[in-house]
């Protein structure tokens, strides 16, 4: 199998894109040449700017971290009894132990598994969208919809997460697993919505069908004039 790969490097393909710039780099790292970051993308939603709680979204594991953010937010509670309502929708091994420790607490509700249309409804009315990833994420559509539904982002520093954020712009980066960093974000007193309008016009200058397609196109372009 390595040595049909090999062949499949040497002799058929001419370009690799990933959808991070962390990723290309590491490609580009491990020999795998003529990396190309391509990003994903997401169909347009209509904005919503400010709204009333803070988001999470994702499966529901290890990886991507709920219970730091429920820790982080439980100790940012404590501090500040104003701080916005937790809202979390999604399904996984985690979501028993969640919804106890949430029991146990005020202002966090643990949805599980939500239709689209309760979905956009949580989306919308998110102050921000927290990506708490243990793991290494690469270009998660989950922050790529919070952008375009003009949500600004909280998310750790772990793969290609934080070159989705300018610092204090879009939203905020945090160190991985540091329940501390995570809650002193979370009760920052900044203009959601100003972050949040920023966060939408990201996603209208990067993220939108249109600027993938573009940034493809001169992807096969390069491929083919090497060929030539």
């Amino acid at each position: 199998t390595q040595t049909y790969l090999n062949k499949l490097r040497e002799n058929i393909i001419e370009r690799y894109t990933a959808p991070s710039k962390a990723l290309t780099q590491e490609l580009e790292e491990n020999d795998y040449r003529l990396a190309k970051h391509l990003q994903n993308f997401v169909t347009d939603r209509e904005p919503s700017y400010g709204g009333e709680h803070f988001l999470f979204v994702g499966r529901l594991e290890n990886g991507k971290a709920p219970d730091i953010l429920v820790e982080a937010y439980t100790q940012a509670q404590e501090d500040n009894e104003f701080i916005p309502p937790l809202e979390i929708a999604g399904k996984g091994k985690m979501k028993e132990k969640l919804e106890e420790r949430a029991s146990e607490l005020e202002k966090i509700t643990v949805h599980g598994y939500v239709s689209e249309e309760k979905l956009e409804e949580l989306y919308r009315d998110s102050k921000a969208v927290v990506i708490p990833s243990r793991w290494r994420e690469n270009n998660p559509l989950v922050a790529l919809e919070s952008k375009a539904y003009g949500t600004p982002l909280i998310v750790s520093n772990r793969g290609g997460l934080p070159e989705l954020v300018e610092e204090g712009e879009t939203g905020f980066v945090f160190e991985s697993e540091d329940v501390e960093d995570l809650k002193e974000k979370l009760s920052q007193q900044v203009d959601w919505e100003e972050l949040g309008k920023k966060s939408r016009k990201d996603y209208e200058e990067k993220y939108t069908p249109g600027a993938h397609t573009e940034k493809l196109l001169e992807t096969y372009s390069k491929a083919e004039e090497n060929t030539e």
